[in-house]
This record gives C-alpha cells, sequence and structure tokens, in this order.
C-alpha cells in the first residue's frame, strides 16, 4: 500500500521549490537525436510534435490514452488508494512532455502544488507552463532530477523509454525512478509493446529512429538491475494498422460510399468497442502497463 502521510504535501512542496543543482549525465548522440526530433532542427523541418496536430479530439489517442488513464486509476486503487488519499499524495513524471497526463492527475483530486514533471524539450514545457502555471515542469535531465531521495509517492514514465536507444539511459532513468520514489510507493511505466513497429524519420537526409519498443521482459530486467520488483503488468491499446483500421476506415468501408461514410468522431464509443475486441487477439496490443515497487533492502 502507497505510504500517504499528513505531511506528504508540504514535505514535497518544499522540494519542488528547492531542488538540487542538477549536473547533466546522459549519452550525449541519444540526447542531441531527441532534440533533433522533437524540437524541429534539420533543414525545413517543423517540431515533430505540437498543440496544433496533436490532442484528444483524434480518435486514436482518444482511445489509447483513455485506456492508459483506467490502468492509471486501477493501479492506485490497487495499492489501497482512496479518493480521499489524493491531496497528500505526491507525484513526478519523468519525460512529462507538455503535462498532459500532470493535469489528469490533478482532475483526480492530487494538488498541482504536489505534482512535479521533468521533460528534455523546452518548447513542450513552455506550452505545458502556459497551459497551467500551478504545475511544477522544468527543463532539465530526468536521469538527474536534482529532487531528494523517497521524495514521491508515485514515480510515472510514459512512452518515454520506446524515445530512446540508449540502455544506459534506460537504466539510469529506472535507478532514478528508484530513488525518487518513497518505500511502499510505485513506479509506473506506460510504453509500447515488443512488436511496435519501429518508426523512423527522415531529417535533413538523415534517417532517425524515433520509437522503438523496448522488450517487457528486457524492461523488466533493467527495473530489477535499478532496484524494482514488477508488481503486475497489463496489456493496453491496439496496433497501429488495426487501430487506422477501426478509427479511420473501418466503417468507412462498411459505408461504401464517401458520402455515406461515419464520423470517427459521432461513432467513437462502437469505434472503441471494437478496438478493444480486437486487442484481446493475441499479439495485436500495442501498449504495456507495468507496475514496479522499490526493493526493500538494496
Amino acid at each position: 500500500m502507497i505510504s500517504v502521510t499528513a505531511s506528504t504535501a508540504s514535505s514535497t512542496q518544499r522540494s519542488l521549490i528547492s531542488p538540487s543543482p542538477m549536473k547533466s549525465n546522459t549519452s550525449r548522440d541519444d540526447v542531441e537525436r531527441i532534440k533533433t526530433l522533437y524540437e524541429g532542427k534539420g533543414d525545413g523541418r517543423e517540431p515533430f510534435w505540437s498543440p496544433d496536430n496533436w490532442g484528444q479530439l483524434i480518435p486514436e489517442l482518444q482511445f489509447g490514452e483513455g485506456q492508459f488513464r483506467d490502468l492509471l486509476i486501477e493501479a492506485l486503487r490497487e495499492h489501497g488508494l482512496e479518493t480521499s488519499d489524493m491531496a497528500g499524495l505526491s507525484v513526478i513524471e519523468l519525460g512529462c512532455g507538455w503535462g498532459r497526463n500532470l493535469h489528469h492527475l490533478v482532475e483526480l483530486g492530487i494538488p498541482a502544488r504536489n505534482i512535479a514533471g521533468i521533460d528534455l524539450i523546452d518548447h513542450f514545457v513552455a506550452f505545458g507552463r502556459s497551459q497551467n502555471p500551478a504545475l511544477n515542469i522544468s527543463v532539465g535531465d530526468a536521469t538527474r532530477t536534482g529532487f531528494g531521495d523517497s521524495a514521491f509517492d508515485v514515480v510515472l514514465l510514459h512512452t518515454v523509454l520506446s524515445a530512446i536507444t540508449d540502455r544506459d539511459l534506460h537504466a539510469k532513468l529506472l535507478r532514478e525512478a528508484r530513488r525518487l520514489v518513497k518505500p511502499g510507493g510505485i513506479v509506473v511505466v506506460f510504453d509500447i509493446a515488443d512488436r511496435y513497429p519501429i518508426g523512423r524519420t527522415s531529417v535533413s537526409g538523415e534517417e532517425l529512429v524515433f520509437i522503438q519498443a523496448v522488450p517487457r521482459k528486457t524492461l523488466c530486467a533493467i527495473a530489477a538491475g535499478a532496484g524494482l520488483t514488477t508488481v503486475s503488468w497489463r496489456r493496453s491499446g491496439l496496433m497501429p494498422r488495426l487501430r487506422k483500421l477501426v478509427f479511420r476506415g473501418f466503417f468507412n468501408s462498411i459505408a461504401g460510399r464517401p458520402r455515406r461514410s461515419l464520423s470517427p468522431q459521432r461513432n467513437f464509443p462502437v469505434r472503441r468497442a471494437v478496438a478493444t475486441l480486437l486487442a484481446l487477439l493475441p499479439g495485436a496490443s500495442s501498449h504495456y502497463f507495468i507496475t514496479f515497487g522499490p526493493d526493500q533492502v538494496r
């Protein structure tokens, strides 16, 4: 059960306000690759992500993120948390982007002052701050956050490890997660599954990988080396081709004629139900959701 005490909020607030100085200790090649992709570096290239082309109105994203949020709530319940515990909970997300998940945590009742996030990309953090100035999100190295030991009840990594190709960085991130989590707390990793296709794109004539799965067993082994024990894991989502078929093409094909094609948004509940059923097929799920706990003896 996650330990929640009356002093959690105030002690976390102090650590969020005054983190210790941070020094970079990451693999520079992989960091530069990530910056090239997500900051829009390269001849004539726009940023890989922007709020103009990525949001909850995209039905595929609505489906996947909806499943993630359900699993997160389920994980909190399984660790003995009630609604009344939310006000005392402290959370940090490593690789928080603009803070979409952190907004959701606020909706669950966790005070913004108890929530922290760190990301490598400047424009992610700038947009996140503009959306919710109360959230403590900052640009920095998620392998060396500067927060104190055992500072958070929950440490979250959402599709972060798959953006990294360097195994040493994977290990450093999970060691930092282990250092940050309180005894009795949890580390949650949500990421793409083993058979997810490798994503590549061209930047200034150079082909770069932007997403690559870390096999679940490999991840659990790295986590064990970092002092984390696997508590539970679940499948989630739907592989890209099936997902596109359901949310973009399947019902339109049934309709037969463009004028009769059905709107993905208007029929989302039906499409979501179909996608959920298809995800039960072997190899069809696109993500894993793993909960880790800190080893009691290190």
